[in-house]
């Protein structure tokens, strides 16, 4: 762990200028009443850079939406964040990004209420893959639902573990050809694009869903860079939103949708009717014809298992 621990204080936390009338007027006059520096100074808010991928708007919200967690629990060289206990009967989706136990990355879990998109759960740390895999296990023996993990080169020591499992029927599973499905998300210049526009469109209707102030900090410190790749700005980390991003890309673009009416009926229909939203709302990239003949076999309850829904859009 780092020596040191930032600890943020607000100028009303300090006595002597929450009492003075006229502290807070004369900072806000030597700012020349700037809202962005005023925010940014005294409000202890940060503001995107330039560049920003997301907007100074949905920035604010993010931030403002953030809480302290209920609980925090220390692994493995990082640190659990808990915003909400697992509810009975709510599906879960969870997102996670692989990193080595050396470098300037971390590794990183981010969960998310399927339906809602509230955050209620997030790791960052430094640690062995090894290691990194039995945190994965704690989070989704805590919270069932799908376990969305990258497929890049540490990320698949995570999918091998893991198949290897009672877990490897709740992995998200790509279709490759010869209608093969392997297990994980691939990082590739046909998806990466739909991973950073889930990101983007999701953050920007949902804001108020982030409530970790480290989750919060990583959005806005991504800025689109001139080749038109989208990173974290010098000095800043991605890892959590990377995690996040991976989870809102399998929701908006290709739900592997578990449709056993005995046991996920509700979570079928409520997955049917994420569905029907994104057809009807944020159709950009969707086929309409498509998701409305899955959207019918979900409602016939023929379909048992996963649909590859993404390998459905460039079929008529």
């Amino acid at each position: 762990d780092d020596i040191f621990k930032p600890f943020p204080i607000h100028w009303k936390m300090i006595p002597e200028l929450a009492t003075d009338p006229k502290w807070y007027k004369t900072q806000c006059l030597l700012f020349n009443n700037d809202p962005k520096k005023i925010a940014q100074e005294l409000e202890l808010k940060f503001l995107p850079a330039e560049g920003s991928f997301f907007d100074a708007e949905t920035v604010e919200k993010v931030q403002n939406s953030v809480e302290k967690p209920t609980n925090i629990y220390k692994l493995y060289n990082g640190e659990i964040w808990q915003f909400a206990d697992p509810q009975p009967g709510v599906f879960y989706i969870i997102g996670v990004d692989t990193a080595p136990e050396h470098g300037e990355d971390k590794s990183a879990i981010t969960i998310f209420n399927y339906l809602t998109l509230e955050q209620v759960w997030e790791y960052q740390g430094k640690c062995r893959v090894d290691d990194f895999v039995k945190v994965v296990k704690v989070a989704a023996a805590t919270y069932p639902g799908l376990i969305v993990v990258e497929s890049n080169s540490y990320g698949n020591q995570v999918l091998e573990e893991l198949t290897r499992t009672e877990l490897s029927i709740r992995l998200y599973k790509e279709k490759k050809g010869n209608n093969m499905t392997v297990a994980g998300l691939s990082n590739t210049a046909k998806t990466r694009p739909l991973i950073i526009d889930a990101l983007y469109s999701y953050i920007r209707e949902f804001p108020s869903s982030i409530k970790s102030e480290r989750l919060s900090l990583e959005l806005t410190g991504l800025v689109s860079k001139s080749s038109g790749r989208v990173e974290a700005d010098s000095g800043c980390k991605d890892d959590l939103a990377m995690s996040a991003a991976l989870s809102f890309y399998v929701r908006k673009y290709d739900p592997p949708l578990m449709l056993d009416s005995t046991v996920y009926s509700q979570v079928a229909q409520e997955l049917a009717d994420i569905v029907s939203y994104n057809t009807d709302v944020l159709s950009d990239f969707s086929n309409k014809g498509i998701m409305k003949h899955v959207r019918n076999q979900m409602d016939k309850e023929k379909s048992i298992g996963y649909i590859d829904v993404l390998n459905l859009y460039s079929k008529e």
